[in-house]
């Protein structure tokens, strides 16, 4: 029999391929209340209905909107809705589920992702491979890669090479920085260095990307 109470709020899907861009909300992913195999349901109270509300809704505004980094806004408020899920999440749960494996890998993510945005081209980042990020937490670059894929499912390497593509698309796009500076800035000692790197993981040259 059909409900027939009047009911209203927000529901919102958001598929893995539009959280997985940003490091921080792979970051998140490794935390048991956002994993799939178990589901929690939070019930919120009027000062958490407020706050969820209101992103909701901000939500909601920004995606009919024309601005054009909408979902880049959209991204932020998904970051701030997660930070309420794991405020609201008990603490029992939390400690019970965080084992070693999660926290190394959230330590190599978070550890990614401090190298970025890249404020100037005559600085560039230190951490490109593996075994620099295993350097930096102290433990083997096996160990770290081990347990980087078992949690995460991709490898050390990949998630370094997605987070440099993306900060390379960011600057081809919005910088006036020459393809050399962006280059160098991201590690890389010759231009055509970058280039192969850049078109063998987006089958595009940088150049033709800018243009």
């Amino acid at each position: 029999m059909p409900d027939e109470k009047e009911r209203s709020g927000y529901w919102a899907i958001f598929t893995e391929a539009f959280l997985r861009t940003d490091a921080r909300a792979e970051r998140f992913s490794l935390h048991s209340l956002f994993r799939m195999e178990s589901p929690t349901i939070l019930t919120l109270q009027d000062e958490g209905y407020a706050t969820v509300s209101f992103l909701f809704q901000h939500i909601v505004s920004t995606y009919h909107s024309g601005y054009t980094l909408k979902y880049e806004s959209l991204k932020s408020y998904i970051d701030l809705l997660m930070h309420e899920g794991l405020k609201m999440q008990p603490a029992e749960i939390n400690g019970t589920r965080q084992n070693a494996a999660f926290r190394i890998a959230g330590q190599f993510l978070d550890t990614l992702e401090k190298q970025y945005p890249i404020a100037t081209p005559m600085e560039p980042i230190v951490l490109r491979k593996p075994k620099d990020f295993a350097a930096v937490l102290a433990i083997h670059v096996n160990h770290l890669n081990a347990v980087v894929q078992e949690v995460t499912g991709k490898s050390t390497r990949t998630h370094i090479a997605e987070r440099m593509i993306a900060e390379s698309k960011a600057l081809l796009h919005f910088s006036n920085w020459s393809i050399a500076d962006i280059a160098y800035c991201l590690g890389f000692e010759y231009p055509n260095h970058f280039n192969n790197f850049f078109k063998k993981h987006t089958g595009a040259t940088p150049l033709s990307l800018r243009r």
